[in-house]
Formats: structure tokens, sequence, C-alpha cells
């Protein structure tokens, strides 16, 4: 799991909600949490997506690993009770109607270990009739190869900093993509950046890990236009809950 500077760095999560706009992912897990009571967020973030989800009426817990994300999460609602912690070994003593990992947080964990450790978490909280919702990028097309400064130069307006031009790098270290993310103001010239680790794990790996946590996958998506998967998907949508007894 990464500790990185992107999610730890008050200067620079002070640009994430900018660089990561409200984008038709939300929508889809907004309607997938209709009939959900009570919502856990594991890796909630800046807590745009959290913050959504209460203002319907929901019971709403969301956790991440950085309190400098955080921080700015308690700043767009007190209606979700906001946890730091660590999905590999959370345990809140509740259970919930619907668990999601959104934004391809499964990818932040580096090993088949710590992402078995997460699926567990997501057992240990999930009622007997709740559902799982994660989503994480399918390998098969490489998306890391377009995370060039070429193709990934955007600009955006910061209301502190003004005009802010960013980018991404990459570079592969074994199975690691190791990203570089940029910011450079340019009413200051100051560049302001970060390297980070995620994985590309396979359908195959994933499938396997959901089944020996005690959990099953009723769908799986290829895109946020919930089309099903097929081997060159952008994404890979989980959907899923607890196996029954009589399933084992």
């Amino acid at each position: 799991m990464q500790t990185d500077q992107l999610y730890r760095d008050s200067n620079l999560t002070t640009f994430y909600d900018f660089d990561n706009t409200w984008s038709e992912d939300y929508d889809q897990y907004l309607k997938l949490a209709e009939e959900a009571r009570t919502v856990l967020d594991l890796g909630c973030g800046t807590g745009t997506l959290s913050a959504a989800l209460c203002r319907n009426n929901k019971e709403v817990v969301g956790v991440d690993y950085s309190e400098e994300m955080l921080a700015i999460a308690k700043t767009k609602t007190n209606e979700v009770k906001w946890v730091q912690g660590d999905a590999r070994t959370l345990d809140l003593g509740q259970k919930f109607d619907l668990i999601i990992l959104s934004g391809h947080v499964f990818q932040v964990f580096l090993n088949a270990e710590d992402r078995k450790a997460v699926l567990l978490t997501i057992k240990r909280h999930l009622n007997e009739h709740g559902v799982f919702i994660f989503d994480s990028r399918n390998p098969v097309p490489k998306e890391w190869e377009s995370w060039t400064k070429e193709q990934s130069l955007r600009t955006f307006i910061h209301p502190f900093f003004g005009k802010v031009i960013g980018w991404n790098t990459f570079r592969l270290e074994k199975e690691v993509v190791i990203y570089g993310t940029f910011y450079d103001v340019l009413a200051s010239g100051t560049i302001y950046n970060a390297y980070s680790g995620i994985t590309f794990p396979t359908y195959e790996e994933i499938s396997r890990l959901i089944r020996e946590s005690g959990l099953k996958q009723n769908h799986l998506f290829g895109s946020w236009k919930m089309d099903n998967f097929v081997s060159n998907s952008p994404e890979m949508i989980f959907v899923g809950s607890l196996i029954k007894e009589f399933e084992i």
C-alpha cells in the first residue's frame, strides 16, 4: 500500500479535487447504492462520493489512510462519519448494506497478501444481504502506456494558485507501475510532484482472491457504461456479496 506524498502532503492534496472532478463512475455508484441504507466507503480520499451518498439519507462511513485527504473531506460535510484507518486491518464492529472502493483504490495494494486482506475487511463488514463494489483497471489494454507528459497534459484553475498545468509520467518496476504526478503553478513557477506505485492485477487473480476471502462475484462490468466485461475492456468492475453456507 502506498503512503506517498501525493496523498500525504497537504501541498499536493490541495490539487486533488481540481484534477479529479466528478465523473461517470460516481454517477453509477450512486445508482448502485440506491437501495442501501448503510454504506462503507473504503479509501474515500477527499470524500466527494461519500458526501454525495449521505445526501440521500444514508448512514455513510468514509475511511482513508491519509489524514491530509480526510482533512479535506471533513470540510464537505459533517453528516459522514470520517475514520482514519487502514483498509487491510480495519474493524469497525459494524455491518453495512454496501461497501465500495472507488477510483481504483484496489490497485494501491501492491501484493496479493494485501489485496486479500482488503477483501477480508469487506467480508468482515458486509451484512448478510450486503453488496460490495470495486473497480480495478484491466491490465490488458496497458493504460499506463498513455501516462506520458504529451498524452496526459491538462490545465485547471485552482482557487488559490490560479492556473495549473498537470501531467503524468510512468516507469515499470517489475509488476508495479510507478507514475509521476506533476503540477506546475504558472503564477509562481513552482512545480509540485510526487511518485506513486500501483499494480494491475489480472481478472483471474482478483476472482480467485474474492473466492478465497469468502465472497462471490455476482456481476463483472467492463466499463462505467455498465457493459459486460470482455478481454480488452478498460475496467473490471466487480459487484458481489457474501458466500452463503449452502453455496460453499
